[in-house]
């Protein structure tokens, strides 16, 4: 069971490194190549291909480790699990501009449709609930 877990959350950490990495190269071409390179297409846990905004703008995270490598690369998100206690490095997130979209463990799924995310990263936790997320 752990290993699972370490392989869903290692393959979201990898498709969110690719996307942000690739989003963040400066492109030299313009008009219609940028159209055609505007998304990613990435393969998720399940094996499913997923196409993904290279920048996605709205973003809501289900995981505070990975909530801290996108504060530090500068990705702002636009939800979090906040019922219970944020970890201190997290602290900016408090602020009530950052929606709580529930626990750890009990995910509000009212509130993420509210926000209409453009991208929701889960970890072991949400694995279970995968379904209900698309």
């Amino acid at each position: 069971m752990n290993k699972k877990i370490a392989a869903i959350i290692s393959i979201v950490l990898i498709a969110i490194i690719g996307v942000f990495s690739i989003g963040m190269k400066k492109e030299k071409n313009t008009g219609a190549d940028n159209e055609a390179t505007s998304t990613v297409v990435v393969t998720d846990a399940n094996g499913e291909k997923v196409e993904l905004n290279k920048n996605p703008e709205r973003v809501v995270v289900f995981d505070y480790g990975v909530t801290d490598i996108l504060k530090n690369l500068g990705v702002d998100i636009v939800g979090l699990p906040k019922d219970g206690k944020l970890p201190e490095i997290l602290s900016v997130y408090k602020d009530d501009k950052y929606v709580n979209v529930g626990s750890l463990k009990e995910t509000d799924f009212e509130a993420i449709e509210a926000l209409n995310p453009d991208l929701i990263i889960i970890g072991g936790r949400q694995a279970e609930d995968i379904d209900s997320f698309k």
